[in-house]
């Protein structure tokens, strides 16, 4: 193999791995929010109001009630 093989070989994989770890970043992502949201929730049902807890979390009560609808138990 010619060192332009290996080098194509070698940025080949470290693509592949790369591309591997973002996957596994977005799905860990997802998989934090849907907790967070879940958390969210449970402080409402708990009888906080929305607009104390957006407040207090640091967003607006549109993304709270985006975030809880993207990641609504089915």
């Amino acid at each position: 193999m010619s060192s332009q093989e290996e080098l194509i070989s070698q940025a080949q994989q470290t693509y592949e791995r790369v591309r591997s770890e973002q996957e596994q970043l977005r799905a860990r992502e997802r998989e934090l929010k849907a907790e967070r949201a879940a958390s969210l929730q449970e402080a409402l049902d708990g009888g906080v109001t929305a607009t104390r807890l957006a407040e207090e979390i640091g967003i607006n009560r549109v993304t709270l009630y985006k975030l809880l609808k993207e990641h609504r138990p089915r």
